[in-house]
């Protein structure tokens, strides 16, 4: 398709959320295979896409926080919300950490 930018491989199950940073910069992406991938932007016009991955329980939810330095996920088994922190590594690349997590409060 003409409006195709780039197509980004890295889940091996469904995607069920994806969100773009409020700053512009990453793509975030959650899916069934219990993982979350953040794909810089600016790489989309390149052949190859680096991305960064972080493995979480199944979630189903995901939001940028809007500094873009951490995301929102809705965690399904446990029924619960979970922020992850961005922190940055000396390679260039990013360590994801649990920094909040809301209990569930009721249950579906």
């Amino acid at each position: 398709h003409k409006w195709l930018m780039t197509s980004l491989k890295g889940h091996s199950k469904r995607i069920l959320d994806m969100d773009f940073s409020p700053n512009g910069k990453y793509l975030a992406t959650t899916s069934e295979d219990e993982s979350v991938i953040v794909w810089p932007v600016k790489e989309f016009t390149q052949k190859e896409h680096k991305c960064f991955r972080c493995n979480v329980d199944l979630s189903i939810y995901l939001k940028w926080s809007p500094d873009s330095k951490a995301f929102v996920l809705q965690k399904s088994i446990q029924n619960s919300i979970e922020v992850y922190k961005m922190n940055k590594k000396p390679d260039g690349g990013f360590e994801f950490t649990p920094a909040l997590t809301f209990p569930a409060k009721h249950t579906t």
